[in-house]
């Protein structure tokens, strides 16, 4: 008499999911491959957009009752379903 186990092994590093058949017991040996592979977690995931810091407002042009404009750069494009990005130039009265 034989019994086949099967157990799941995440392999991270090769990106693959791992079932492995064990034989115990006495008797025939377990038929069929020893061992299969499929890929799994094959999609990348959501990156939100991610910005650097504020620049300092601008001076005020014109002088009187002008505007004033700040920027920043973006540091991380969003992908993949993750918040994309919006505006990096900002300006307010003055």
């Amino acid at each position: 008499l034989s019994l086949c186990l099967t157990g799941f092994t995440l392999e991270s590093e090769e990106g693959s999911c791992s079932y492995d058949k064990q034989e115990i017991g006495a008797g025939a040996d377990c038929s069929g491959d020893i061992s299969q592979s499929e890929a799994c977690q094959t999609e990348d995931c959501p990156v939100d957009c991610a910005y650097g810091d504020w620049t300092e407002w601008t001076g005020c042009f014109p002088y009187c009752n002008g505007t004033q404009v700040r920027h920043r750069n973006v540091s991380v494009q969003g992908a993949s379903g993750g918040a994309p990005c919006s505006e990096t130039l900002e300006s307010q009265e003055c």
